[in-house]
């Protein structure tokens, strides 16, 4: 017999399901894209070099074009990126891509051209866009252009110090005689005088010299000279040792310091300062006493023609005075008149 087919199922069939990404949530407050941009320096003179860092951050894995305007008073000299590819030019133009949170750099090197005149500021600012369209700046970095600092020369103090050789014994000249001092007397070789023996207190002549083994001529002096003469009475002549003075150069003489005259100006320009501060205070003195004449001239004016209204208003009450004056008298008239009628 043939088996019973299964019973049909009543269950309803599966839907298929299909497979949702989890969303990013973004962070609050936090740019897609992010630049910023410094300077290695803050001021810089004309032909100097220095860099601008330029850091980028985006919260999704996008292509990026960088543009940075620098001042046409520098020029680039280099780029140097982490990632992709920079061309150089003004501006600086860059394409890379960028991992999500992941930083890239770029630094850019550049030289103040030498003609930039001290004193002025050169401005430079970056501009990003990825391709969903995200776009970001920097902020302007500024950099002031100086004046070279002045080239100040050394000047040696440590002059060389040339040292005076001292003159030695064989070298030296003897003083100079005075034509007062006493000539000597030459003694002859066997010790008698050439001319007559020398007298008591003379002095004797001086010894020969005799060359010693260092090759320089040194005085030998004896102690003492015995005069020939008679045998029963001989004389002993001392003779004195011979000294040298060293020679001194000649001391110029002290010239006088003539004063130079007294060229301030101090004195006559306090007093020209003082003079032209008087001027200044009579002449405000004169405008102040006249803008006071003129206030009391126009005051003068109006109490003349106040006075002359406060004349016109007294004319005009005496002549009221005497309208109500004579009303009243009229009015007075009528009533007795007005009661004698009536008593008829």
């Amino acid at each position: 017999p043939a088996e019973p087919s299964p019973p049909p199922s009543t269950e309803p069939p599966a839907e298929p399901t299909a497979t949702i990404p989890p969303l990013t949530t973004p962070v609050p407050g936090e740019a897609p894209l992010r630049v910023s941009k410094s300077a290695s320096v803050q001021q810089a003179m004309p032909g100097e070099s220095f860099s601008y860092t330029l850091q980028l951050v985006s919260a999704h894995s996008v292509t990026v074009e960088i543009r940075d305007y620098i001042d046409a008073q520098l020029e680039v000299t280099g780029v140097d990126t982490t990632q992709g590819s920079c061309s150089i030019g003004n501006p600086v133009v860059c394409l890379m891509q960028l991992a999500q949170g992941q930083p890239a750099e770029i630094v850019i090197s550049v030289r103040a051209r030498p003609d930039v005149s001290p004193g002025a500021e050169t401005v430079s600012q970056a501009l990003v866009q990825d391709d969903k369209s995200f776009t970001a700046s920097s902020e302007p970095v500024v950099v002031q252009i100086i004046r070279p600092a002045p080239v100040v020369q050394q000047v040696d103090t440590q002059a060389p110090v040339v040292a005076e050789e001292e003159e030695s014994p064989a070298t030296r000249q003897p003083a100079p005689r005075s034509a007062a001092d006493p000539s000597p007397t030459p003694l002859a070789r066997g010790g008698a005088p050439d001319s007559a023996p020398a007298q008591e207190g003379e002095v004797g002549a001086l010894p020969p010299l005799v060359p010693s083994g260092s090759g320089a001529e040194t005085p030998t002096p004896p102690a003492t000279q015995v005069e020939a003469g008679p045998a029963a009475t001989p004389r002993v002549v001392a003779t004195p040792t011979p000294t040298t003075s060293p020679v001194r150069p000649p001391t110029r003489p002290a010239q006088a310091v003539v004063p130079l005259p007294d060229t301030s100006v101090t004195g006559p320009a306090a007093g020209l300062g003082f003079m032209l501060i008087g001027f200044a205070l009579i002449i405000h003195g004169t405008r102040r006493v006249r803008l006071r004449e003129a206030e009391l001239a126009v005051r003068a004016r109006t109490f003349v023609r106040l006075q002359a209204i406060a004349g016109v208003v007294r004319q005009l009450q005496r002549t009221t005075a005497d309208s109500v004056a004579e009303q009243d008298e009229q009015a007075r008239r009528l009533v007795s008149a007005l009661d004698e009628r009536a008593g008829e």
